[in-house]
């Protein structure tokens, strides 16, 4: 759990060597901290050699 402002980013990397096929699913979901859903699908990406990190931008405050 830790705190954040009403406005902030996730970064995100991945290394698609460390699966076997080369590539997968990388799915991130936020939640509150008393479990109650904030963004369920807030990363949701395939983890491949030209696609190994992003941002995503939250827009809701609190202890998540």
């Amino acid at each position: 759990m830790f705190h954040v402002e009403a406005n902030w980013k996730i970064v995100w990397s991945c290394t698609p060597s460390s699966f076997f096929s080369g590539q997968y699913d990388l799915l991130v979901s936020v939640n509150y901290s008393d479990t109650t859903p904030l963004d369920v699908g807030a990363i949701h990406s395939i983890c491949r050699v030209d696609n190994t990190c992003g941002t995503t931008e939250e827009h809701y405050g609190g202890d998540v």
